[in-house]
């Protein structure tokens, strides 16, 4: 049995929760990237093929829809929650499909008014990951020894 997990991003105009959030993002989307958390990744040891796709509303700040419709560089706050994605990827996936097709993406009975992001796109993003592919389960692998080790010592000298 093949193990298959799709991950589709839909960056439509989040809304904030809090002021907090207000005065430190220019924009929902940007809070949107920045919270996607992939320690699940983690987990999947048996994980063989992973699709990426991201889709998104028209209502985005424009150096973010530039860089969507392949008319600027990536900002940086899309810039690391791609590299985070790819050292989050596990070694076991043996291919990742980036984007989804016209075919696909109409099968996925899209809002209208979604547009997806090309896997052109993404896939120029990435390439400059590939080296780090999986590098953050192995560092969060010995950061969570250290830690339970560390913290183990530390309530011991409290309690004594």
């Amino acid at each position: 049995m093949t193990r298959r997990l799709h991950m589709q991003f839909n960056l439509r105009g989040y809304e904030f929760e809090s002021v907090w959030q207000r005065l430190l993002f220019p924009d929902p989307a940007y809070f949107a990237l920045q919270e996607f958390s992939f320690k699940a990744l983690h987990e999947m040891a048996e994980l063989r093929e992973l699709r990426v796709s991201f889709v998104y509303e028209g209502n985005l700040p424009s150096e973010l829809l530039d860089f969507l419709n392949e008319k600027g560089p990536a900002t940086l706050v899309m810039r690391d929650m791609v590299r985070t994605l790819v050292a989050s990827t596990p070694k076991s996936v043996m291919g990742v499909r980036w984007g989804l097709s016209a075919e696909e993406a109409l099968a996925a009975v899209l809002k209208p008014g979604y547009v997806r992001v090309e896997a052109a796109v993404l896939k120029a993003l990435v390439r400059e990951f590939d080296d780090i592919r999986a590098s953050n389960i192995e560092y969060y692998a010995d950061s969570v020894v250290a830690e339970n080790e560390s913290l183990g010592e530390g309530l011991a000298e409290v309690a004594n």
